[in-house]
C-alpha cells in the first residue's frame, strides 16, 4: 500500500508486472483445482479510471493515436515477503468456466475524436431536396415577377402613349373645349360679363320647330297643360289641338332657344334666325353657367289653380324670378301667338315682365332672393288674388265631377270674359262677383265645366246674368254653353269642349288686359 501511495499512477495495468502482484489473478487451472472457492472480487475504486485521465492500453492492443505517448508507469515489483504461516490464505475465487466476462477489466481505449461531421441521414437528404426545390421555386417566382413587371410596364407605356396621342390628336373628342359655332358669341358675352370661363362645354342641338316646341313646352310647363287643353277650349281660351302649328309658332317666337338641365343640352329652333335666337341663347347660357357653378334652383311641383297660367302660380312666378336674376330687364322677347292658347301667352308675359317686381316685393319683405336658393313665398305669391269660393249648388244630373271645386277670383275670370266681351263690360261684371266656384265635369265623355257665381246682391245678380248670357251666346254651338240663375243672387255658367276641329276666335288683347289687371305690367 505504501508503494502504491508513492506511485504517480496508482491504476493497475495489464502489463507483465501484474504477474508479480502479491494477489495474482487465478488461472483457469487453479480454478479447477479441488478445494478452490469462487468469490466475486472486490473492485478497488482506484482501478476505475477517471474521466479526466487518458486511458492506457494494454500490451498487444491495436495501434492507435496514443502509440507515440510515453509508456505508462508500472507498480513496483519489490514488495516485502510475508511468511506463509502467518498469512491466512483466503479461499481462491471461482472463475466461471464459460468466459471471463465477470472479470474486471480496463475499458477499451477511446480513439481521438474525429472532426464533427453531421451524419447524412434521410431527414437531411430530404431537407436538402426541399432546399433545392425552394431555390427553384423562388427563381421561378422571380422570373414570373420579372415578366409581370415587364408586361405591366409595357402596358403602362402603351396606355401613356395612347393618352398622349389622344391629347395631341383627339383632345376635342376626349375633353371637348370647343363650343359649337352657334354658341360662340353668347358664350363670349356671358364670360365677359362674369369675368370667368365656363367649367365645361354643352352641346347645341338644332331641331325642327314642331319637335322643338314639344321639348320646350314640356320643359317649362310639364305635361299637365295638355290635359287642361280641353278645359281651355270649353272656356273659350284655346283653339285646335295642343300640338298644333299655332302653338309651335308661339313657342318659337317667344323662346327660339332654351337649356334643358335634364339632358344638359341647349336646344334651338331650326327656323329661328341668329338675331332672333341671340337673346334666348344668352339666357340659356346664363343658366348653364349658374348650374355648372353649383346653383340648382328647386323645382316647384304644385297643381295649377286658376286659368292665368299653364302650371301653378308659384311655378310661373319662379320662372319670372329666374329670368330677372339671370339677364335682368334685357333682352326683350316677342309675345305674339295668333291661335295660341291665351293662358300660355299670359304665362309667357308674366315670365318676361314680372320678375323685377317679384324680386322687389321679396326684398321689401326682408327676404333676399338668389338663384339656386328657394325663393321666398312673398315673391312666389305676389300675384295671388283674394278669392272666395261660392257655396256649391248640386251639379246637373247628366254630368260627373272630374275635380274638386276651386275659387279663381275675379281677376282670373276676367281673362275668360275679356276674350268675348268688351273691356268695359268685363270690368263691370268682375266687380259684381262676390264669390265664385269652378269645377271640371264630364258629360257623355266630353270635358265640360260648371261655374257658379254669387253676386253682391239680388239687384246686381240680374246684371251679372245678362253679361254671362252674352258670353255663352258667343261660344260655338257644339259647346252647348248656357247661363242660369239658380237663386236670387247665384248664377251658374255651363259649357263643354267644342272639339279640336272647331275654330274658336281668340283675342290677343285679352292677354294684355289680364297682365294689366295683375298690376305688374302695362297693357300692351
Amino acid at each position: 500500500d505504501a508503494a502504491m501511495q508513492q506511485s504517480p499512477d496508482p491504476l493497475p495495468t495489464r502489463s507483465p508486472a501484474m504477474q508479480q502482484s502479491p494477489d495474482p489473478l487465478p488461472s483457469r487451472d487453479t480454478a479447477s483445482a479441488p478445494g478452490f472457492e469462487q468469490r466475486t472480487p472486490e473492485v478497488d475504486p482506484l482501478d476505475v479510471p477517471r474521466q479526466d485521465e487518458p486511458v492506457r492500453r494494454s500490451v498487444g492492443s491495436a495501434m492507435s493515436v496514443f502509440d507515440d505517448a510515453p509508456p505508462a508507469p508500472t507498480l513496483p515489483t519489490g514488495a516485502p515477503t510475508i511468511p506463509a504461516a502467518a498469512v491466512e490464505t483466503p479461499p481462491a475465487p471461482v472463475i466461471p468456466p464459460a468466459d471471463m466476462a465477470s472479470l474486471p477489466s480496463l475499458p477499451a481505449p477511446a480513439p481521438a475524436a474525429p472532426p464533427l461531421v453531421e451524419p447524412l441521414t434521410t431527414a437531411t437528404a430530404a431537407n436538402d431536396i426541399n432546399a433545392v426545390r425552394s431555390v427553384q421555386m423562388r427563381a421561378k417566382r422571380d422570373e414570373r415577377r420579372g415578366k409581370m413587371f415587364s408586361r405591366t410596364f409595357l402596358a403602362l407605356v402603351v396606355l401613356a402613349g395612347a393618352v398622349g396621342g389622344a391629347l395631341v390628336f383627339g383632345r376635342d373628342l376626349l375633353f371637348p373645349t370647343q363650343w359649337d359655332a352657334g354658341l360662340t358669341s353668347a358664350v363670349d358675352a356671358v364670360q365677359e360679363r362674369r369675368d370667368a370661363e365656363f367649367p365645361s362645354t354643352v352641346p347645341l342641338r338644332v331641331s325642327p320647330d314642331a319637335e322643338y316646341a314639344g321639348l320646350a313646352i314640356e320643359t317649362w310647363f310639364g305635361t299637365e297643360w295638355t290635359t287642361r287643353y280641353a278645359d281651355w277650349r270649353a272656356l273659350g281660351l284655346a283653339s285646335g289641338a295642343a300640338d298644333s302649328e299655332a302653338v309651335a309658332s308661339a313657342i318659337v317666337a317667344w323662346r327660339p332657344a332654351f337649356y334643358d338641365p335634364l339632358t344638359d343640352t341647349v336646344y334651338r329652333a331650326e327656323s329661328a334666325t341668329d338675331e332672333a335666337a341671340a337673346p334666348a341663347l344668352r339666357l340659356a347660357l346664363e343658366e348653364v353657367f349658374e348650374r355648372q357653378s353649383g346653383a340648382t334652383p328647386p323645382e316647384i311641383d304644385e297643381p295649377p289653380v286658376g286659368v292665368l297660367s299653364a302650371g301653378s302660380e308659384a311655378a310661373r312666378n319662379a320662372r319670372a324670378i329666374d329670368r330677372e336674376l339671370l339677364v335682368g330687364a334685357a333682352p326683350t322677347f316677342t309675345l305674339d301667338g295668333a291661335g295660341a292658347p291665351l293662358p300660355m301667352l299670359v304665362e309667357m308675359g308674366v315670365a318676361d315682365m314680372f320678375g323685377d317686381e317679384l324680386v322687389a316685393t321679396a326684398i321689401e319683405a326682408g327676404q333676399p332672393v338668389a338663384f339656386g336658393e328657394p325663393y321666398p313665398d312673398a315673391a312666389l305669391t305676389a300675384t295671388a288674388a283674394d278669392a272666395r269660393r261660392a257655396l256649391g249648388a248640386p251639379l246637373p244630373p247628366d254630368v260627373e265631377p272630374a275635380g274638386d271645386p276651386v275659387a279663381w277670383g275675379p281677376e282670373q275670370w276676367a281673362l275668360v270674359l275679356d276674350n268675348r266681351l268688351p273691356d268695359t263690360t268685363v270690368d263691370r261684371l268682375t266687380s259684381l262677383i262676390a264669390a265664385d266656384s269652378y269645377r271640371p265635369v264630364v258629360r257623355a265623355g266630353t270635358r265640360c265645366f260648371v261655374a257658379q257665381f254669387q253676386a253682391t246682391g239680388a239687384e246686381t245678380a240680374t246684371e251679372l246674368l245678362g253679361g254671362l248670357t252674352r258670353w255663352a251666346v258667343g261660344a260655338p254651338a257644339s259647346a252647348t254653353a248656357s247661363a242660369t240663375q239658380l237663386t236670387p243672387n247665384t248664377i251658374e255658367l255651363f259649357a263643354c269642349d267644342p272639339g279640336a276641329d272647331v275654330d274658336v276666335p281668340l283675342d290677343r288683347v285679352a292677354v294684355d288686359g289680364a297682365l294689366a289687371r295683375l298690376g305688374s305690367a302695362p297693357a300692351g
